[in-house]
C-alpha cells in the first residue's frame, strides 16, 4: 500500500509541475485561454496567469516529497474543484474552448471526459489524505523517524 501511495503522489507532482512548467513557457497563450474562460475580470487575468503556474509547482514538488502532505492535498483538491466550476459553466453554456491543462495548452478542449479526469484526481488525492500521504515521504521521516 506504501509504494501506491508514493506511486500516486508523484503522478499527481508530475502533473502539476509539468504544467505550471508549461503555462511559465506559453504564458501569454495560458492568458488567452484564461480569458477564453469569460469568467476572471480582465485585471486579474495577468496576475492569475503567473501565479497559477508557480503555486501549481509549489504544490507539485511538496506532494511528490510528501511535505505537508495533507495540506497540500487540501489545497490541490481546492484548486481542481475550482477549475471544475470553470470547466462545467463554460459546458453548460456550450463552449468549445481549450482547456488550457497541459503542456498542449491549444490542443485539448474542455470536454465532460476532462471533467471526469479531475474527478478522479480529487478521489485518488482524497484517498492520499486519508492516509496521510503514506510512510515514504518526508511527513513521515520528519514526525516518526526523526520525531521533528
Amino acid at each position: 500500500m506504501q509504494i501506491v501511495l508514493m506511486i500516486l503522489r508523484i503522478f499527481v507532482s508530475y502533473i502539476f509541475v509539468v504544467s505550471g512548467w508549461a503555462k511559465i513557457k506559453q504564458q501569454s497563450d495560458f492568458e488567452k485561454i484564461v480569458h477564453s474562460y469569460q469568467i476572471l475580470p480582465k485585471f486579474v487575468i495577468k496576475p492569475f496567469t503567473v501565479t497559477l503556474p508557480l503555486i501549481k509547482i509549489t504544490l507539485g514538488i511538496l506532494f511528490g516529497l510528501g511535505l505537508f502532505t495533507r495540506i497540500t492535498a487540501i489545497v490541490i483538491i481546492s484548486l481542481l474543484c475550482l477549475f471544475l466550476s470553470a470547466i462545467i459553466i463554460n459546458l453548460i453554456k456550450g463552449k468549445s474552448i481549450p482547456c488550457g491543462c497541459s503542456g498542449k495548452l491549444k490542443k485539448s478542449r474542455i470536454s465532460w471526459n476532462l471533467v471526469i479526469r479531475d474527478l478522479t484526481l480529487i478521489i485518488v488525492l482524497a484517498s492520499i489524505y486519508y492516509f496521510n500521504g503514506g510512510k515514504i515521504g518526508l511527513d513521515y521521516f520528519l514526525t516518526k523517524v526523526i520525531k521533528y
